[in-house]
């Protein structure tokens, strides 16, 4: 993976880092980790292209103890604090 690749989402994971419970939509989370200007899409077309900043924000969240979970909003993630049950 190209170190750009990359860059896009690490900004997402500071993003989560800097606001644990709150909610991010797909529409946010693809200005953030996109480069081409904002279009009309439609919701399944931003799943597809954010997809992949969102699962590698999740790889590299789950060692730090969190956890991206969907969030209340509509098409919406947020992350929170994983908490064990034993």
């Amino acid at each position: 993976m190209s170190n750009m690749k990359r860059r896009k989402y690490k900004r997402l994971v500071d993003w989560f880092l800097e606001n644990p419970g709150k909610d991010i939509t797909i529409h946010d989370i693809y200005r953030l980790v996109c480069n081409p200007p904002y279009q009309d899409k439609t919701s399944q077309q931003l799943f597809s292209v954010t997809a992949r900043p969102i699962g590698l924000a999740r790889a590299e969240l789950e060692p730090l103890g969190f956890v991206v979970v969907l969030g209340d909003l509509r098409y919406s993630y947020r992350c929170v604090r994983r908490r064990r049950v034993v």
